[in-house]
C-alpha cells in the first residue's frame, strides 16, 4: 500500500509542479502542437482525422521520438509505455502485448494495425509480435483507443486497438542507417533510402535485420528476423508492400509409449529439434480524397500471405481486406460516417491430426481437424458525429458484422458525450459493444502436450490433448467508461479514465482427468467451451509535465480487476477461473526525455509492476510474482547534426532475474550500444 501512496503521489506531484510554474514565458510560448497530448490529433477514433481533446473515448497517442528516446528495441516493447497496456516476455522475441486483462499468449481481443492495415492473424485474431518488425525512426506515432471500438473496427477490437502510423515517404528522404549490438551476440541492422520526384510523388526503401537469441538462459541459438518493404505515395494515394521472414530452431522432445500397454509406463525421451521459417508478404493500397462539398472520401484495398512452419500455427495463410469510408458533412455541426467493409480468409493447415502417431506425440503440438477453410467476414457501419452547443457533442454509431464461419452476425453499438466545463475542463462518459471474431484454434485446432511427473526415480507422462468446439457462441463485451481531462496550460496536462466491462461467452479450456480411451490411456482431454463471464473495472491515468524546453516528464498509472465466473456448462469443469481472473493489477511509469545540451541526451525510464494472481489450483506458481520496480536508462550523444548517433542502452538495471508474468520467463539485464547516421 505504501508503494502505492508512492507512485499515485509522483503523479500528482507533476501537477502541483505545472500549477506553480504557470507564469514560466518560455513555457507559454512553446506551442501546444510541440507540448501537448491533448490537442494533437489521431485517426484510429474515427477513421478520419481528430483532435485527441475532442474525441470523448480513453486515447494515447505515442510519438516517435518517445520510443526512440525508451531504448525500445522493438514495437510490443515500447507500447508498455502507453498506461493500461500490458506487455511481459514469453521469451526475447515472443511477447504477451494485452489492455484491461485476459494476458495470454493468444491474445484476440485488442486490433493492431500497420497504417490502417491489420495484422492479425486469421487463425486466432490476434498478433504474432514476433514477426511485427520496423525501422523504428520511421515510425511517426502509435495511437491506441482503449477500450471497445466494433461500432468502428469490427471484430476484435474488443479491449482496444492499436495503430501503427509510420512516417509520410516526404519526411524520409535521403539515407538512414542503424545498427545496435548487444549481450549474447544479439543485434539489428537497418537501412532506408528515400526518394522524390518532380511530380510530388515521394518513395522510400527500406531494410531490417535483427538477430536474438532465443532465451538469455541458453543463448547459443538465435532467433533471426529480415524485414523489407517499400512505400510509394503522394498527397492522396499510396502503396506500400513488404515481407518479413523468420528463421530460428525449435527444440521439441518426442515421448514414446508401449503401444501394448501404454498406462502408467516410463516414458522414453528421444530430442528433437529442426531449423523452422514463417514468411509473410503484403501490399497494400489506400485513397483519400477531399470534395468540394468538403465531404471526404477514403478506400483501402490489402492483400497478404502467410507461410508458417512452426508448432504453434503450421499452414498458409491467404488474406484479402477492402474497405471504404466516407465522411459527409451534413453542416457545421454535424458529420456523418458511412463505412463498409470485406476481408476473405483462405487456410490451408498442411496435415491433419489423425496423421499424428498419438503412441509417439511431440511434447508440444498443435494441429487442425481440418485440412483448411476459406471464409469471409463482412460489414457496413454508421457513425453520427453532432455539436449540440459549444460545449455539448456526442457520438452515436452502429456496426453490423456478419461472420461466415459461424454463420453469425453481431451488431456493435456505442453511444458517448464529451462536455467541455471550462477551455481547461473536460468530461466524457460513453458505452460500446465489442465482439471477437471467431477462431479456428477454438473450432478445429487440437493442441498436444505432456505433463511429465518423476516417481521414485522414474519419468511418468500423460499426453494431453485440448480437443476443439464448432458449437461456441460470440465472444463479446460491455463497456462503461468515463473521462476527465484536465489542461491547465501547455505545460502540463492529465487524462484520466474510469471503466466498467462484463464479457460473455469467454474462451477457455478445462480438463477432464477421469475420462480415458481404451488402448489410450495415456492420453487426457481437455475442452474448449465458452462457458465463463467475466467483470473487469479499473482505471487509467496518464500525465505529461514539461519543465522547459529541454526536459519532459510522462507519467502513467493504472489499476485493474477482473472477475471471472463459471457458468457451468458440459465440456467444463470451473477450473479455469483461476486462469482468467485478476485480484488486482497495478501498473506505473515514469519516462524523462531531457535535452542535457545540444550534443547529450540522458533520458530514464522507471517502471512498477505488481499483479497478484488468484491461487493456482494446479501447482501453485502463479501467484508467486514480486511488486517490483525496474529502471531502463539510455545515453545519447551527436557532435553536431551533420554527425553520427551514438547511444548506450540499459534495460532492467540492478535488476536480476525480474518475473513479471504467469509464463514465469525472467528477464535480465540488457545492455545495447546503437549507431545510427540520416544524410
Amino acid at each position: 500500500m505504501f508503494r502505492h501512496s508512492i507512485l499515485f503521489s509522483s503523479l500528482c506531484l507533476t501537477g502541483f509542479i505545472a500549477s506553480a510554474n504557470d507564469s514560466l514565458d518560455e513555457l507559454m510560448s512553446m506551442s501546444l502542437e510541440e507540448l501537448s497530448m491533448l490537442d494533437i490529433t489521431m485517426e484510429t477514433a474515427s477513421k478520419f482525422e481528430q483532435k485527441l481533446s475532442d474525441i470523448p473515448a480513453s486515447v494515447y497517442v505515442l510519438s516517435g521520438e518517445r520510443i526512440l528516446r525508451s531504448g525500445a528495441s522493438t514495437i510490443a516493447e515500447a507500447l508498455s509505455l502507453v498506461p493500461g497496456v500490458y506487455f511481459s516476455k514469453w521469451n526475447e522475441n515472443s511477447f504477451h502485448v494485452s489492455s484491461r486483462g485476459f494476458h495470454d499468449g493468444l491474445y484476440n481481443k485488442m486490433l493492431v494495425m500497420v497504417d490502417g492495415r491489420s495484422v492479425y492473424s486469421p487463425i486466432y485474431g490476434g498478433v504474432y509480435w514476433s514477426t511485427l518488425d520496423y525501422i523504428l525512426a520511421d515510425i511517426d506515432r502509435i495511437e491506441v483507443l482503449r477500450g471497445p471500438s466494433g461500432a468502428v473496427w469490427g471484430g476484435n477490437a474488443a479491449n482496444g486497438v492499436i495503430n501503427i502510423i509510420t512516417k509520410p515517404a516526404s519526411e524520409t528522404q535521403g539515407t538512414y542507417l542503424s545498427a545496435t549490438g548487444g549481450r549474447y551476440e544479439a543485434y539489428d541492422v537497418s537501412i532506408r533510402q528515400g526518394f522524390q520526384t518532380d511530380s510530388g510523388v515521394s518513395a522510400r526503401a527500406f531494410f531490417k535485420a535483427r538477430n536474438n537469441p532465443n532465451y538469455l538462459s541458453h543463448h547459443t541459438d538465435h532467433w533471426r528476423t529480415d524485414t523489407a518493404g517499400i512505400v510509394v505515395e503522394n498527397d492522396s494515394w499510396s502503396v506500400r508492400a513488404g515481407g518479413t521472414k523468420t528463421s530460428t530452431k525449435e527444440y521439441f522432445n518426442l515421448v514414446e509409449y508401449d503401444s501394448s500397454d501404454p498406462y502408467n509406463l516410463p516414458i522414453e525421451f528421444e530430442d528433437g529439434n529442426r531449423d523452422y521459417n514463417t514468411s509473410s508478404v503484403y501490399a497494400q493500397f489506400a485513397y483519400s480524397k477531399t470534395l468540394e462539398s468538403g465531404d471526404k472520401l477514403s478506400t483501402s484495398l490489402w492483400v497478404d500471405h502467410v507461410d508458417d512452419e512452426s508448432l504453434e500455427a503450421p499452414g498458409k495463410y491467404t488474406t484479402l481486406d477492402v474497405e471504404v469510408n466516407y465522411l459527409a458533412k451534413l453542416s457545421d455541426r454535424h458529420e456523418l460516417l458511412l463505412g463498409a467493409g470485406y476481408r476473405y480468409v483462405d487456410m490451408d493447415f498442411g496435415s491433419h491430426w489423425l496423421d499424428t502417431d498419438l503412441y509417439k506425440p511431440s511434447i508440444y503440438l498443435r494441429m487442425y481437424d481440418i485440412d483448411g477453410a476459406d471464409d469471409y467476414i463482412a460489414n457496413v457501419f454508421v457513425q453520427s458525429d453532432y455539436q449540440w452547443t459549444d460545449k455539448l457533442s456526442s457520438v452515436l454509431g452502429l456496426k453490423a458484422e456478419h461472420f461466415e464461419q459461424n454463420g453469425e452476425t453481431e451488431l456493435a453499438p456505442q453511444a458517448r458525450m464529451l462536455y467541455q466545463f471550462t477551455p481547461e475542463h473536460s468530461g466524457w462518459g460513453g458505452v460500446g459493444r465489442g465482439v471477437v471474431s471467431p477462431s479456428y484454434m477454438d473450432s478445429n485446432a487440437i493442441q498436444q502436450w505432456v505433463g511429465i511427473e518423476e516417481i521414485g526415480g522414474d519419468l511418468y507422462g500423460l499426453t494431453f490433448l485440448t480437443m476443439p468446439n464448432r458449437d461456441l457462441s460470440t465472444e463479446s463485451v460491455w463497456t462503461y467508461e468515463i473521462g476527465y481531462r484536465f489542461q491547465p496550460s501547455s505545460s502540463f496536462e492529465l487524462d484520466a479514465t474510469a471503466f466498467y466491462s462484463h464479457h460473455k461467452n469467454i474462451r477457455a479450456q478445462d480438463c477432464n482427468t477421469s475420462f480415458t480411451l481404451v488402448d489410450y490411456e495415456h492420453l487426457r482431454f481437455c475442452f474448449t467451451n465458452d462457458d465463463y463471464d467475466a467483470s473487469s473495472k479499473g482505471v487509467e491515468l496518464a500525465s505529461r509535465y514539461a519543465f522547459n524546453e529541454q526536459l519532459s516528464l510522462y507519467a502513467t498509472y493504472s489499476y485493474l480487476t477482473v472477475d471471472a465466473k463459471w457458468q457451468g456448462g458440459a465440456l467444463s469443469n470451473g477450473e479455469a477461473e483461476a486462469f482468467l481472473s485478476l485480484p488486482k493489477q497495478h501498473m506505473a511509469s515514469i519516462q524523462s526525455v531531457w535535452d542535457i545540451s545540444r550534443s547529450w541526451q540522458w533520458d530514464f525510464i522507471v517502471r512498477y509492476n505488481d499483479i497478484e494472481y488468484p491461487e493456482d489450483p494446479i501447482d501453485d506458481i502463479l501467484d508467486e510474482l514480486d511488486p517490483h520496480f525496474t529502471l531502463d536508462t539510455r545515453l545519447g550523444w551527436q557532435m553536431n547534426e551533420q554527425s553520427p548517433t551514438i547511444e548506450i542502452i540499459a534495460q532492467k538495471v540492478f535488476a536480476e532475474e525480474l518475473y513479471d508474468s504467469w509464463s514465469l520467463y525472467p528477464n535480465e539485464q540488457l545492455y545495447f550500444v546503437r549507431l545510427s547516421h540520416e544524410f
